[in-house]
């Protein structure tokens, strides 16, 4: 065995327990969830269901960005090419690393995300890059599943997962209820099994989340890196940190201060 298939068979095996551990934890706090009502584990069909809502309330799911947030992507051998929207040459690049089970990721693309894109997205001013750093099995699965869809059907199969993460991240058999997720962005269930199955895909990400620990120190999720590592926000902040970060790398060309009665009027 040569030295480097000895170190992407580490990199793997350092995955894969890292993941099995953290979804020790989580099967645990499934049960804990089952004895209370308001918070138990949906079944497969309510899963579904529960999909469906969304997607009728927001839209297809896997439907393109506007055409005014355009998604930038590119694939790479590993499988692991650029999945971002906005303009590559915006003044403020932003790179999200987050984890598909992590709630105060969910908590940013569903509560901060929107208004991200409204205000600096749309304008040309921000470009944001989604980087996945699964921290536990579940979100490892939901991970490889994103990337084995078509670029164009990434974004809205993401969007899914965190409007629906309660409802399957938890569950024992998780990956039926992904599975019944992906196949609504367009993948059959056997291609979505072979995926799950992608030992190069899982070395990929692997070697990764030793890359960015390296670079970036990145330890919990989400993590912003913006600017190439100017400015690095951690944990999902409010708008307004947000817009301070982008004014202070922007020169306060971006983000500016605006008058409170103009505020209120959006």
């Amino acid at each position: 065995m040569t030295k480097t298939t000895k170190t992407a068979t580490a990199l793997l095996a350092a995955l894969i327990l890292f993941a099995l551990v953290g979804y020790a934890g989580y099967l645990w706090q499934g049960k804990e969830a089952e004895s209370v009502p308001e918070n138990r584990v949906m079944t497969p069909q309510e899963i579904a269901e529960t999909a469906s809502e969304a997607i009728q309330k927001t839209g297809p799911a896997v439907d393109n960005e506007p055409a005014v947030i355009e998604q930038q992507s590119s694939q790479t051998a590993d499988g692991l090419g650029v999945r971002a929207i906005g303009n590559p040459d915006a003044p403020v690049r932003m790179i999200e690393y987050a984890s598909l089970t992590c709630n105060h990721c969910a908590s940013f693309h569903l509560n901060t995300l929107p208004d991200l894109k409204k205000r600096y997205v749309e304008s040309g001013d921000l470009y944001i890059q989604f980087e996945e750093f699964p921290l536990n099995a579940p979100a490892l699965d939901a991970s490889l599943l994103a990337r084995c869809l078509p670029a164009e059907r990434y974004y809205g199969f993401i969007d899914l997962l965190f409007k629906t993460q309660e409802s399957w991240m938890k569950r024992a058999d998780y990956r039926v209820a992904l599975i019944q997720n992906v196949k609504l962005a367009g993948l059959s269930e056997e291609e979505a099994n072979a995926c799950l199955d992608n030992q190069d895909l899982k070395k990929a990400l692997a070697g990764r989340i030793q890359k960015l620990n390296e670079q970036y120190q990145i330890t919990s999720t989400p993590t912003f890196i913006i600017n190439e590592g100017k400015e690095v926000i951690r944990g999902a902040k409010p708008l307004y940190e947000f817009e301070r970060v982008f004014r202070k790398v922007s020169d306060n060309k971006v983000a500016t201060i605006k008058d409170p009665e103009e505020e209120q009027k959006e």
